[in-house]
């Protein structure tokens, strides 16, 4: 067995590293089990500005990290980033796409590829987002609508 994590969630969440429940769990010798027995490893813990669980929906996502509010900012000229953190497979992608998203509504990848003038006529750009879109999907989806409220 490995360390155990604790997610404290949502802003001001942070992240508790607990160390394994006996010694075989961390793979000690006799030697370096005696020696160790002194000093049993502490948990650690590591604060974040927001902390996001498997539990937490792409909106909580949204809402907690205030995303709407960057793309506010973005329109009004300043400059935005969102960075996705975290150990291979936890769901950085999942989060920053969502589900299925289509750039080119209504055409498929291979006609779009093909790079032939009639084929890139035929293809209107829109914004199709899936069900449950990602942080970027629906950055770009409320960067547009803003602008369209501008004019």
């Amino acid at each position: 067995g490995a360390s155990r994590l604790q997610l404290r969630h949502g802003q001001g969440g942070a992240v508790t590293l607990l160390p394994p429940e006996d010694d075989k769990e961390l793979g000690l010798d006799s030697a370096a089990q005696s020696r160790d027995r002194s000093r049993p490893p502490k948990p650690k813990t590591f604060a974040f500005d927001s902390v996001f669980g498997p539990e937490s929906s792409q909106q909580d996502i949204w809402d907690q990290a205030q995303i709407g509010a960057l793309v506010g900012k973005v329109v009004e000229g300043f400059h935005a980033t969102v960075f996705a953190y975290g150990q291979t497979g936890s769901g950085k992608t999942h989060t920053m796409e969502g589900n299925a998203c289509n750039a080119v509504a209504g055409v498929s990848p291979a006609l779009l590829a093909d790079g032939s003038k009639r084929s890139r006529q035929r293809a209107r750009p829109t914004l199709s987002v899936g069900p449950d879109p990602g942080v970027v999907p629906r950055a770009v989806r409320e960067l547009f609508e803003r602008i369209g409220q501008a004019r």
